[in-house]
């Protein structure tokens, strides 16, 4: 059945599956990504959603994107350009600052891998189409936050 209501549709293995992901990985970037953005630092959230279609409906797990980064790693069968955006956006990231910076890979596909602040929730999402969206999941995230008020710091 689809859950109705929320800011988005899914059935409810695919929420449960976002649920899993969202507790153990997105609310903790998100706090120390906001952490970052009130500090003046800029803070890029990315999501890595490509995965290969298969029988157990099984996503793209924490790390699978390293498969992605190096050219011809087993276990990774997607679009190469995919693969060549990524690596030339962490090397802009890490000599510029900046993932934008001279990434012709992200000007062919019409992209800009935007910072993350809690006015701007900014993700790129790396998947046969890279784009950046405003605010994935926030209802999500946002009624998970409550679990982790001991880290009220990060979140102010």
């Amino acid at each position: 059945s689809k859950r109705t209501g929320t800011e988005y549709e899914r059935d409810e293995v695919t929420a449960y599956k976002d649920f899993k992901n969202d507790i153990n990985q997105k609310v903790s970037a998100v706090m120390i990504a906001e952490a970052f953005a009130q500090n003046g630092s800029n803070a890029y959230l990315f999501s890595f959603e490509w995965y290969a279609p298969n029988q157990d409906g099984i996503r793209a797990g924490h790390g699978s994107e390293k498969n992605a980064l190096y050219p011809g790693a087993q276990g990774f069968s997607g679009p190469e350009e995919l693969g060549k955006a990524m690596r030339k956006a962490w090397a802009s990231f890490i000599l510029d600052g900046d993932p934008n910076a001279n990434n012709s890979y992200f000007d062919a596909a019409k992209v800009e891998w935007k910072p993350y602040s809690k006015d701007e929730p900014n993700t790129m999402v790396f998947d046969a189409e890279m784009k950046c969206v405003k605010g994935q999941r926030t209802e999500d995230v946002e009624s998970l936050m409550p679990l982790f008020e001991e880290y009220a710091c990060l979140r102010k």
